[in-house]
């Protein structure tokens, strides 16, 4: 039985009341392998608060997000502040397994923020990436030992793409599926950078340079890299 039909009918028999369940991630996709879990959001009335489950049947793990109905407003606000909207990204790009009238609206307000896209970065935004990035390079680039150099440049790369997507008012995430996002949007750069990082992480001591260079050619579109005359207001807690 294919993965999307075990999910539809786990749900119907856990969660029978509930009002909205989408299955996401590799099941969604359809490349999910014999040792993938399945993603699946439930949103219904009976919920306390959202939680995270996972919950194993057979062969087979769940990894369940329950969602309070109340608390869809709150959490498609947040993902929205921080141009990574999960709870839209499932609604929208997964598979809908079950569904009552109360979810109309909130498929539609799903579809509407993840269509609109996020809003532009304002130029503190955009400079403090710029700088966070620079340093992060310039910590590469100074680097003595072959784990700190590649543990930086997996940092440095994920924050190169996330900037590169919102300076093109892409949906940001973390992790693979930033890649994902990466790869489809933008392939041709995808596929440069993916050389640069196979041969850096592999060769961290070896390969500062061409890395470095991979980087800048993704700053460069933010205008670049940006040491000198940095200034941001520090928050009370980042004191």
């Amino acid at each position: 039985m294919h993965r999307i039909d075990i999910a539809r009918s786990w749900v119907a028999r856990v969660y029978p009341d509930a009002v909205l369940a989408v299955v996401g991630g590799s099941a969604a996709r359809g490349v999910a392998t014999a040792y993938s879990d399945v993603d699946i959001v439930v949103c219904g009335d009976g919920f306390v608060q959202a939680m995270w489950k996972t919950i194993r049947e057979e062969d087979i793990i769940f990894e369940v997000w329950e969602v309070p109905i109340h608390l869809v407003p709150q959490l498609f606000a947040v993902g929205v502040a921080h141009a990574n909207p999960t709870l839209q990204r499932i609604i929208c790009e997964g598979v809908c397994i079950q569904e009552t009238p109360q979810a109309t609206r909130i498929v539609a307000e799903a579809h509407t923020d993840w269509d609109n896209g996020p809003w532009a970065l304002s130029d503190a935004e955009r400079d403090e990436a710029r700088f966070r990035l620079t340093h992060v390079c310039d910590d590469v680039r100074t680097s003595t030992d072959a784990l700190s150099c590649a543990l930086l440049m997996a940092d440095g790369t994920e924050q190169a793409m996330a900037l590169w997507l919102r300076m093109h008012r892409c949906w940001v995430a973390t992790g693979k599926q930033l890649w994902y996002d990466f790869q489809k949007a933008f392939p041709v750069h995808a596929a440069q950078l993916e050389r640069v990082c196979i041969q850096a992480f592999a060769h961290p001591m070896h390969a500062q340079a061409s890395w470095i260079d991979a980087i800048g050619a993704l700053i460069a579109v933010a205008g670049g890299w940006l040491r000198d005359g940095y200034v941001a207001v520090c928050a009370e807690d980042d004191t």
